[in-house]
């Protein structure tokens, strides 16, 4: 029996929001993952580049990925110095931590993300990698930083979800669109 064929009326398929996405997820999941999407449309809208930053963790448990869309600019000059900030920001944070097994020291071999560096206006798109290790061969951690291109006018398009992981960006849109429903702490 084809199990897949069988639809779950507690399942609806994302791709009723963007084409070409075949996961389902529940409707709640759904109604976060759209609201956040608005939400992050309308903050980066008339951006030509968006710096996003790709979080990567290896451990006992598994390996833990994550995508942070940390801004949209007009020019190269200040996305760069976002995408560069941002992983330096984010690689000392985790640094900081106390390790069970041994001190974070670098990582020699890391992922590149995007495989391919995206072009803008005829020239390759800076990005930063930059990854951490304990030295048990099982603790990793690896932030990179990319500046991808994107249109103005409507910043979270098709050209733009097919750099980058299509649950990984849900997951965010998901996060945007709860922390926008929490109220901030006094």
């Amino acid at each position: 029996m084809d199990h897949a064929a069988i639809p779950d009326p507690h399942l609806i398929p994302l791709s009723t929001l963007i084409p070409g996405w075949k996961g389902q997820y529940i409707p709640r999941y759904v109604a976060d993952v759209a609201h956040g999407l608005g939400l992050e449309q309308a903050r980066l809208q008339g951006s030509q580049l968006l710096v996003v930053l790709r979080l990567r963790e290896l451990s006992y448990d598994g390996i833990w990925e994550k995508i942070r869309i940390v801004s949209g600019h007009q020019e190269l000059k200040d996305a760069a110095g976002v995408a560069k900030e941002a992983a330096i920001r984010w690689l000392a944070q985790r640094r900081s931590e106390v390790r069970p097994y041994g001190r974070w020291r670098p990582m020699q071999h890391q992922q590149p993300w995007p495989s391919t560096a995206p072009l803008w206006q005829g020239a390759p798109l800076p990005s930063c990698l930059a990854g951490l290790c304990d030295g048990t061969g099982y603790c990793a951690i690896e932030v990179a930083a990319a500046i991808l291109p994107t249109a103005p006018a409507d910043p979270i398009n098709t050209a733009l979800i097919q750099q980058i992981d299509m649950d990984e960006l849900a997951a965010w849109f998901a996060d945007v669109a709860r922390a926008a429903q929490t109220p901030p702490s006094a």
